[in-house]
């Protein structure tokens, strides 16, 4: 009975983790498109 609620504890938080990122990551994806312009013009 523990150990379901450890594992479900863990499946739950590593679903949630994978799912900020991904929210993360599409808000903060124009920022980075930004900064990787400005490096290729500086290494043009």
């Amino acid at each position: 009975m523990i150990l379901e609620s450890i594992t479900s504890y863990v499946v739950l938080t590593s679903i949630l983790i994978v799912f900020g990122i991904g929210l993360l990551s599409i808000f903060l994806f124009p920022f980075f498109m930004d900064a990787n312009e400005k490096l290729n013009e500086e290494y043009q």
